[in-house]
């Protein structure tokens, strides 16, 4: 792999859910992500999202004027509940680049259709290479609490340990 020598401009976000249930507040934050990405991002990582296929479906509606590429991850079991995690990546960043590869959870299966996973909701990557510029890997990473854990520590791993690749 060789190194990006591109520019590129990133925001991680933890958003305490982008779907929020006043739909005022969550319109104003999918409009900030909107702003961002016109004015100042390459990619942002959302976390704490809350996502399931009808709000990534309802996200890509809301960006469809912003250049917007989606990728998300949730827990298949409480979606709503805790967790999920967004990529948001410009249309016209991705383009510089020939070969993009999804990175997930390892749990994933190799059918994969949504961005719901089995166990996790923490952890979703592209891998981007180019010729001309290099290889860039973005990573949008939740690490819960400990508490949120229930007491089985922080849950952090390496994002390399908690994915696969198709």
């Amino acid at each position: 792999r060789n190194k990006y020598y591109g520019e590129y401009s990133g925001i991680t976000w933890n958003c305490g859910t982008l779907f929020d249930t006043n739909r005022a507040r969550g319109r104003e934050k999918i409009a900030m992500i909107a702003h961002w990405l016109r004015s100042k991002a390459d990619f942002i990582t959302v976390q704490e999202a809350h996502v399931t296929n009808n709000r990534a479906a309802y996200l890509r509606q809301q960006l469809a004027n912003s250049d917007a590429a989606v990728f998300w991850s949730a827990d298949r079991h409480k979606p709503t509940s805790t967790g999920g995690i967004l990529l948001i990546v410009r249309k016209s960043f991705l383009g510089q680049f020939e070969y993009q590869e999804e990175l997930r959870n390892s749990s994933t299966s190799p059918n994969y259709t949504g961005g719901i996973d089995s166990t996790q909701g923490h952890a979703i990557g592209l891998r981007l290479q180019s010729r001309l510029k290099g290889d860039l890997d973005i990573w949008a990473v939740y690490a819960p609490s400990s508490e949120e854990k229930s007491g089985t520590g922080s849950g952090l791993r390496s994002p390399a340990s908690c994915v696969r690749t198709h």
